[in-house]
């Protein structure tokens, strides 16, 4: 009862925002905060010296997804710092001189992706790379996030991540990966940092990605890790919620809402999994065709604000509903001063700037209905399953490749 009664306090709080047209996308006020962001930051950043290389990853997304470059020499800047952050063995720590670590790899790998050039392609030492994450592999199929450190589902993804950026990507980096993720999955539907833990909305979304990078999708049940996903969109708002009877937080409209995408390209599983557990529903039943309906799939009141659509010129249907998602986005979470923020209330910061823009793009490229209001409010797409912007990754790839494949068995093709 006390989760109902937040819930409607929420409701009452975010009504009078949502009632509004969709304001605009803040780009005047967003931009100039992070470009800041790259030179100095305040004092209270401190306590993320072990994540400076996420602190880059954060501003050089954002800005790339607004469409944004760097400033003249700062890409090289970049590099240098980054390059400065690798660590002898192999890998990236959270600092300078810092242990080499898995986050910050895939935070590392991902700004140099995004900054792109020949000078950010030196700053990967691949070979000394492939070494660590081949030292980290645990014989479970899962990876430790650093040597004698813990193991859990992000240490999967980051390392498959890493390793996709880095040209890395192996059978023997995937080998029963498959197998560890499955034991992670839940009852809810949703997967858990490790085996036995609650399902979480930031681990779900890195069990499934790395899933599809390793190629085995398959050894998750899709259709309890939709349900699941599409019930934490907020009745009330729109936005996400990280686990059950929890309140929505903007960061989650990517973690929670760029599962979605990740389930449509995987669809043609999800519905093999999916017919033996019912049977088919014969042609004119009123109840099946309402519970095929996606709009049923997510917690659709809010949505009335911002309604689902039908999906038009033979697009693929929405699992969730990303206009109200936009919405909640675009009149909850975004800062007059820049910045974007978890939700009415909060401060901003570069975390949730990076995952309300990186849910808002998903939703704006994968959902049925386009970019919510004005045209200026559609920002660059991002790749899917490693959330860097598609244009600079694609740019990317090549030069990675072009430095050559050092010895780490068979490339792989992911799911997707």
């Amino acid at each position: 009862m006390a989760s109902v009664a937040v819930e409607a306090e929420l409701a009452a709080l975010v009504a009078p925002l949502l009632a509004q047209p969709p304001p605009p996308l803040l780009r005047e006020a967003h931009v100039p905060f992070l470009r800041a962001s790259l030179r100095r930051l305040s004092p209270g950043h401190c306590s993320l010296d072990a994540a400076r290389p996420w602190l880059v990853f954060w501003t050089v997304h954002s800005l790339a997804l607004l469409g944004e470059r760097l400033e003249e020499g700062q890409a090289e800047e970049v590099a240098a710092f980054l390059s400065a952050c690798r660590a002898p063995g192999g890998g990236f720590g959270g600092g300078p001189g810092q242990q080499a670590h898995l986050a910050p790899t895939y935070a590392a790998c991902a700004a140099l992706a995004t900054v792109g050039g020949e000078r950010a392609c030196a700053a990967l030492d691949r070979p000394a790379l492939a070494a660590f994450l081949r030292r980290l592999k645990l014989p479970s199929g899962g990876f430790s996030m650093t040597e004698g450190g813990e193991a859990d589902t992000r240490g999967v993804y980051t390392a498959l991540a890493a390793a996709r950026l880095a040209g890395l990507l192996s059978a023997e980096l995937c080998a029963r990966v498959g197998d560890y993720l499955a034991r992670c999955q839940t009852y809810e539907g949703g997967l858990g940092s490790e085996p036995g833990a609650e399902a979480h909305g930031g681990y779900t979304f890195c069990g499934l990605a790395a899933a599809a990078l390793a190629g085995q999708a398959h050894r998750l049940h899709l259709p309890r890790l939709l349900h699941w996903a599409a019930q934490r969109q907020g009745g009330a708002e729109g936005g996400f919620s990280g686990r059950t009877h929890k309140l929505v937080d903007g960061c989650y409209s990517l973690w929670q809402g760029g599962v979605f995408p990740l389930l449509r390209s995987l669809m043609p599983l999800l519905l093999q999994q999916l017919r033996p557990c019912r049977p088919p529903a014969a042609a004119g039943d009123a109840a099946a065709d309402a519970a095929a309906d996606p709009a049923v799939l997510g917690a659709q009141p809010a949505a009335r604000l911002f309604p689902w659509a039908p999906p038009c010129d033979g697009a693929p249907a929405e699992l969730y509903c990303a206009a109200a998602l936009q919405g909640w986005l675009l009149c909850c979470c975004q800062a007059r001063e820049g910045g974007l923020r978890d939700k009415p209330g909060k401060a901003r910061d570069l975390y949730h700037t990076c995952y309300c823009l990186s849910g808002l793009s998903s939703a704006q490229h994968y959902g049925a209905a386009g970019a919510l209001g004005a045209p200026e409010n559609l920002l660059a797409r991002a790749d899917p399953l490693l959330n860097v912007a598609a244009e600079r990754l694609d740019a990317w790839l090549p030069l990675v490749a072009a430095a050559g494949e050092p010895d780490t068995g068979d490339t792989l093709r992911n799911d997707l």
